[in-house]
């Protein structure tokens, strides 16, 4: 009877020790760095970026905080306007809950007038950071739809614009943010431009076909972007399908994510000194050359 017992003791607390333990989901908290004249935190473009991207990640998994919410719990009183090292000590000091990664983003606007209307730009960059080590997982980098408007715009039409070009980036960002956190759902790949040695190890199966559409562009100025197509991470093969004088359509294929190839693209508008609008739809990404807008954004709401 002893042994039978015994036995059946060691069954239980071998099924027990085989129980899988419940996985902790990661939370995550965006903050805006509203510091040196970027849009203010709390202004109606602001929280309509902050709802649409806490929608997407929450829709990916994440267990995103409202960081309003808690300070009102932990401290009570209005936030201030804050930059990055203030937000981090204050997202370290929440007592309710523990946030694994903090997503600093900062958002600018500018407005530009011409003889027939005006136009305005948004722009959000910004890093994803471990809370408590304080290590740079990665970084986002984004830019909204330029929206026409009339020239006699004044400060609630150009909010509204404003509010219209970053609400339609909240996905692209999402994605980003996604492959800088670990154990998400898109993970990184990560390889600089420029830098064929340290490509991932990619496979046929991964591989995606992108239709890559150039307009405004010179031959001289997509030559110099054919440069970095073939040496972007994942790359595989691509081919003109038709090209003139300032347009020109690509059939690019690569074993690397629309996100990652959207940011690999940014950043080698930058490296170009380019300015351009990016549009992305499913595996086709259209780039619009245009002029440098100013980016001031002093006195807006």
């Amino acid at each position: 009877m002893k042994t039978i017992f015994s036995l059946v003791l060691a069954l239980l607390l071998a099924a027990c020790s085989n129980t899988p333990k419940p996985v902790q989901n990661t939370n995550v908290m965006i903050l805006l760095d509203d510091s040196g004249g970027a849009l203010p935190a709390g202004s109606l473009a602001s929280n309509r970026l902050v709802n649409r991207l806490s929608d997407e990640l929450q829709a990916a998994g994440l267990d995103v905080y409202d960081d309003v919410v808690l300070h009102l719990d932990d401290f009570g009183g209005r936030q201030e306007q804050s930059d990055k090292a203030m937000l981090l000590d204050k997202v370290r000091s929440y007592k309710s809950v523990a946030i694994d990664y903090a997503i600093i983003l900062t958002l600018d606007a500018s407005f530009s007038s011409h003889v027939s209307g005006g136009r305005v730009a948004t722009r959000v960059y910004g890093q994803i950071i471990a809370v408590q080590s304080g290590k740079v997982m990665g970084s986002v980098e984004a830019k909204g739809r330029k929206i026409s408007t009339a020239k006699d715009c004044q400060r609630p039409c150009l909010v509204n614009a404003a509010s219209d070009s970053l609400s339609g980036i909240a996905a692209e960002i999402a994605a980003q943010i996604l492959m800088d956190i670990p154990g998400e759902k898109v993970t990184s790949q990560r390889s600089s431009i420029g830098n064929i040695d340290e490509l991932d190890d990619f496979s046929d199966a991964n591989r995606a076909d992108y239709k890559l559409i150039f307009e405004g562009f010179s031959r001289r100025e997509l030559s110099a972007i054919e440069e970095y197509l073939v040496i972007f991470s994942g790359y595989a093969m691509h081919r003109f399908v038709s090209s003139n004088e300032d347009y020109a359509e690509i059939d690019y294929q690569s074993d690397i994510t629309e996100a990652r190839l959207s940011r690999n693209l940014n950043r080698m508008l930058d490296e170009l000194n380019k300015e351009a609008v990016m549009k992305l739809s499913g595996k086709r990404v259209t780039i619009t050359k245009s002029s440098k807008p100013k980016f001031d954004v002093d006195g807006w709401e």
